[in-house]
């Protein structure tokens, strides 16, 4: 499985030096909204999420879910969303680590 590319006290110094306030909650819906637009997924939604690994593989659902690599595949793919949703905020004018920062925090793998 891939990695996040810092450490626990790059990303926590990285988020510190954002400021948070409402100006970053504006941003992470607009970043939440671009990422829908771009991707139509809720990762959440475990047959979706089956649907859109097996199409991005170029395989049936079926063959996914019996595949021995079933979870490396969905893995990678949920990786890549990240990665997305990454260049969605770099785009908005963060750095490449603040951008890993907000995301680790989003997915509770941060505490400030």
């Amino acid at each position: 499985m891939q990695k996040v590319p810092y450490t626990k006290l790059e990303l926590r110094t990285a988020l510190h030096a954002l400021c948070i306030d409402e100006s970053t909650e504006e941003l992470v819906d607009k970043v939440n909204k671009k990422f829908k637009e771009k991707h139509n997924i809720v990762l959440e939604n475990k047959s979706e999420l089956n649907k859109q690994v097996a199409e991005n593989n170029g395989i049936t659902v079926i063959d996914l879910i019996n595949s021995p690599n079933y979870d490396r595949l969905t893995d990678e793919f949920k990786f890549d969303m990240l990665h997305s949703m990454v260049d969605i905020l770099i785009e908005e004018g963060l750095n490449n680590k603040e951008a890993w920062a907000l995301i680790t925090l989003g997915l509770g793998l941060l505490d400030i």
